[in-house]
């Protein structure tokens, strides 16, 4: 798994790397997160009201969701993919 914050890259991230890096993103208007791993990754880029686009891309195909979400659920969504856990 490896986490990238506006071209920063971790590897193996912790739950406390997403978060802090939610929580500390500020208002650049070019702010991105991705977390990816083998199998795809999903990404979000803050608005310009500080809510998130997602997209998360299988692999085979990518999906923009049609709605954004809010920081805490951009976390729980990504730590959930941390985690293995699809079903977000």
């Amino acid at each position: 798994m490896e986490l990238d914050v506006c071209d920063r890259i971790t590897a193996d991230p912790t739950p406390e790397d997403i978060v802090r890096a939610i929580d500390q993103r500020g208002d650049d208007p070019d702010w991105f997160i991705n977390l990816s791993d083998d199998d795809g990754y999903v990404e979000a880029e803050q608005d310009e009201r500080g809510r998130f686009r997602l997209a998360y891309h299988s692999g085979k195909a990518r999906f923009d969701a049609a709605e954004t979400v809010d920081a805490a659920a951009l976390k729980r969504i990504l730590l959930a993919y941390l985690g293995g856990d699809l079903s977000w």
